[in-house]
């Protein structure tokens, strides 16, 4: 089921890729942070995370894109702890909210996301360390594996071994695919809206 099993979980957003270089000349530097001059390219990563160990993640082009999910995967009343971004604000009328303001602390008597943030902070280092380089078209991927990583990292090699196989016996849905030609083409033609939500319909049925 995709429905949590506890009554409850934290969730955290992320912005993945869309890094540009910036100039040597300072003069002529742009803040890349704003727009117009923000990357088109970023996308943003929601982690769900459970008491329990399990994990859900997915990938769009904007937090706020994020919301029905996360109303999807928990009943009313559910205790979320999540930070005070825009987003999340609608979420209050199902759940019971209890928020952490990253501009003045990290956490506080009622409220933290320190464990959907840290694995945030995994993805960071296994890109650093370990791929060295993750693909904007293959970044569901990467944090699917990461997130399947977490929930079993408690769990013996001989167990996750069985799951594996039996996941890779499993028969998956195909899903529409599209290289990074197509997304570049999608780009200049300005329907770059229209291939992210084909990236979360693909994403929706890889979880089905």
């Amino acid at each position: 089921s995709d429905v949590c099993s506890s009554d409850l979980m934290q969730f955290d957003g992320a912005e993945i890729g869309g890094f540009i270089r910036p100039k040597n000349v300072k003069e002529t530097e742009k803040d890349h942070r704003k727009v117009p001059h923000r990357s088109t390219e970023k996308e943003t990563g929601v982690v769900l995370i459970e008491p329990n160990g399990r994990v859900r993640v997915c990938i769009f082009k904007q937090e706020g894109h994020a919301r029905d999910l996360i109303k999807a995967s928990a009943k009313k009343g559910t205790v979320a702890y999540c930070d005070y971004g825009s987003s999340w604000n609608d979420l209050s009328i199902k759940f019971n909210l209890r928020r952490v303001n990253h501009s003045k602390e990290y956490a506080n008597a009622i409220a933290n996301t320190n464990v959907a943030e840290s694995f945030w902070s995994l993805m960071r280092k296994s890109e650093s360390g370990i791929y060295h380089h993750i693909s904007g078209i293959h970044v569901l991927s990467y944090i699917a594996e990461l997130a399947w990583r977490r929930e079993n990292n408690r769990v013996s090699d001989r167990i996750k071994y069985g799951k594996i196989l039996e996941l890779l016996l499993k028969p998956v849905p195909k899903a529409p695919k599209f290289n990074r030609n197509v997304k570049h083409q999608m780009k200049k033609e300005g329907r770059l809206k229209e291939y992210f939500e084909h990236r979360e319909i693909a994403a929706a049925q890889a979880r089905a």
